[in-house]
């Protein structure tokens, strides 16, 4: 009797240490990576447009923060897309200069979309998944909320240290307003102006820095006014903003008797 207890017990152990085993290498298991978001896009797309596959466009370009690094998903394909779908577009060889209807820059047609469906599944170096941003809910209905920059305009040219004055019209203003300086080349944001907690202001003085923060170049004001989500922006046309006379005479006379300025 005694001998078949011991057996007995010996068994209940080795079957404890075998289900305990089988626990360890269950948890041990390293759980799957998920895959990269893929879109359905069925349609040409531009800006302006709204839908579902917008903001699907938008989720897959949010993947790569060096293609899309606000990752904003609205549905809605306004500036920030389209700034977005020129970087994915000259990063991959498609098109890189030229304008949406001269060349497609900017637009997603057959040759983007036949791309997007390539890189999508495989990203290959260059393109790195990123976990995927909480969607923000769609823009309320164009007309509800409106902002439209009157100035600077393209005839204006500015230097370093310059006063400027932003202004501009809002319809059904609300939350706050979001003043950038963007590089009319690259459409990036350089810096934020400021941010305004009455979006109903209608102007703003605005000093250009005299430091390293930005450089002689053609340049646009956005305007963004938001509250939880982007209600309505606006860009300004291109002004330039060039170094002071003094400054440039410096950069080209370096034998005027004064250092130059580097």
């Amino acid at each position: 009797m005694d001998g078949m207890i011991a057996v007995l017990q010996r068994t209940l152990i080795l079957g404890a240490c075998a289900a305990a085993v089988g626990a360890i290498v269950y948890l041990a298991a390293p759980a799957q990576a998920s895959a990269a978001f893929c879109p359905s896009l069925t349609r040409n797309l531009s800006q302006g447009m709204q839908g579902n596959d917008v903001s699907q466009l938008q989720q897959f370009l949010a993947q790569d923060p060096s293609v899309y690094p606000e990752g904003l998903i609205t549905g809605y394909f306004g500036p920030l897309t389209t700034a977005a779908v020129k970087r994915f577009q000259c990063k991959l060889n498609i098109v890189c200069s030229g304008d949406a209807a001269s060349t497609g820059y900017g637009n997603v047609g057959l040759q983007t979309r036949a791309r997007v469906a390539a890189v999508c599944t495989t990203f290959p170096a260059g393109i790195t998944p990123t976990p995927t941003p909480v969607p923000l809910p769609p823009p309320p209905p164009v007309g509800q909320s409106s902002i439209t920059l009157s100035s600077p305009d393209a005839s204006d040219d500015f230097e370093k240290g310059d006063s400027v004055t932003i202004r501009w019209a809002s319809q059904n203003p609300q939350g706050n307003l979001t003043l950038e300086l963007v590089s009319a080349e690259t459409n990036e944001k350089v810096l934020n102006i400021t941010t305004l907690t009455n979006a109903r202001s209608d102007s703003h003085r605005w000093r250009v820095p005299t430091g390293n923060s930005i450089t002689p170049g053609d340049y646009k004001i956005r305007a963004v006014m938001h509250a939880n989500v982007v209600l309505a922006y606006d860009e300004s046309p291109e002004f330039s903003i060039e170094l002071p006379e003094s400054d440039a005479d410096l950069k080209v006379s370096p034998t005027s008797g004064k250092a130059p300025v580097l």
